[in-house]
């Protein structure tokens, strides 16, 4: 620790013990030894000694912090050796405060995250927690739209089998506009907009239709093909067994 001779020194033994000296003064006592002087002001009451003013601008509620006594404000001076204990005693406090509290938030974090890796066990994503559940499946997704590829030829018409995937709606000037978002066997995704799907399109429903392709788009990226002039194909159905 640095000699203490001058305020100078003073401060630079403050901050060698990591006390924050900045707005403080140092004097010599009587004694001759250096005391710091530093103001203070209530922090409830900014040093009035009362909580606010009524309607006819009285003050009213004495501070229960201060009691509107000599703690409201003023000079106070104190021993740079007791000063330095009390500050270093303080930071501790409020590190292990800090540390209470981060481990609190650690373990509040970690009863989270074993909550999710609980029910995603239980519902079949194996003991993993939200996060990595669904960066997995968006992996997952990405690695199966980077295999979808266009189907048929622009402005011919094929015939398709595929399954009913979903059927979003909407209002637009003409009415309600549906689209038939569909999968082939090997999971190329199909368009079709219409306003009326009929009950043969049906979510989850495989479908064989006579369609002709209109565009070769993508969304997000992701390739998919654009049918109109679609007609359900009849199935045949299975001969009978003989008697």
């Amino acid at each position: 620790m640095v000699s203490v001779r001058t305020e100078s020194d003073a401060l630079a033994c403050l901050a060698e013990l990591g006390i924050d000296a900045a707005g403080l003064a140092i004097e010599v006592a009587a004694d001759g030894g250096k005391v710091v002087v530093e103001s203070f002001t209530c922090g409830r009451c900014d040093g009035k000694g009362h909580l606010g003013r009524g309607v006819s601008d009285v003050p009213w509620g004495v501070c229960y912090r201060c009691g509107n006594g000599p703690n409201r404000s003023g000079i106070r001076r104190t021993a740079l050796i007791e000063f330095a204990r009390k500050a270093r005693a303080a930071a501790a406090r409020r590190n292990k405060a800090a540390a209470k509290r981060e481990a609190i938030a650690a373990a509040r974090v970690e009863r989270r995250l074993e909550g999710e890796r609980r029910w995603c066990e239980e519902h079949g994503y194996g003991r993993v927690t939200f996060a990595e559940r669904d960066a997995k499946r968006a992996a997952e997704w990405a690695a199966r739209d980077a295999k979808k590829v266009h189907v048929g030829v622009v402005g011919e018409r094929s015939v398709f089998t595929a399954t009913v995937k979903a059927i979003p709606s909407w209002d637009s000037a003409y009415g309600t506009v549906y689209m038939v978002i569909m999968e082939d066997a090997a999971g190329n995704s199909l368009v079709w907009k219409t306003g009326s799907p009929g009950n043969t399109f049906e979510v989850g429903a495989t479908v064989t239709f006579k369609a002709t392709v209109k565009e070769h788009g993508d969304y997000k990226g992701v390739d998919r093909t654009l049918v109109t002039r679609v007609k359900a194909e009849p199935v045949a159905a299975p001969m009978e067994e003989a008697a």
